[in-house]
């Protein structure tokens, strides 16, 4: 026998399923949950190119209605999340990443290993999280970055920028502590 509660919720189902299933997010995903699942698909390259499979799923994790096309990217070997406080409507949750440094193109700006942390400040404008700000520019993993390189090169028709490109990726494989990444 249904009660009023359960018709309810299947109510609430059927009006927030698409938008769940979009984000990917379930009914009752923490904040730092979407913060995870943003800071893992941005270190897999979706926001390196509005091409990318996984940028309707980061874009909706986001309030922000456009993506800027960014010049610079930062390299980082990982993240954690440090921290979270979660409110009714607003939450935090910081992130520490360990960065590599900086590419502009293949333009490599090597810093020391270093640690940069981001708090993401979150709102709840319904039923789902979503990242309010910061809006930082993209953090990949060296793979991501050497793929977006190596689909640079594999169009560049210009030898000294073809050079350039070799460079990022000689610079990414030293990173990466291993084979090159041609």
């Amino acid at each position: 026998m249904w009660n009023g509660v359960q018709v309810l919720y299947l109510g609430f189902l059927a009006v927030q399923a698409p938008s769940l299933i979009a984000t990917g997010q379930s009914v009752g995903t923490s904040p730092a949950a979407v913060v995870r699942q943003y800071c893992e698909l941005d270190m897999k390259g979706a926001r390196l190119s509005s091409e990318n499979p996984y940028m309707d799923r980061i874009s909706a994790l986001g309030t922000w209605q456009i993506e800027p096309g960014w010049d610079s990217v930062i390299v980082v070997k990982d993240f954690i999340i440090v921290r979270e406080h979660t409110g009714q409507r607003t939450s935090s949750v910081a992130v520490r990443y360990r960065v590599l440094g900086q590419m502009t193109g293949a333009n490599v700006t090597p810093a020391r290993q270093h640690e940069e942390l981001v708090t993401f400040v979150l709102e709840r404008p319904g039923n789902t999280w979503k990242i309010e700000r910061p809006l930082i520019p993209p953090h990949v993993s060296v793979q991501a970055e050497a793929t977006a390189l190596r689909d640079l090169l594999s169009s560049e028709k210009d030898s000294q920028r073809r050079k350039r490109l070799d460079q990022g990726l000689a610079v990414l494989s030293r990173w990466a502590g291993g084979p090159s990444l041609k």
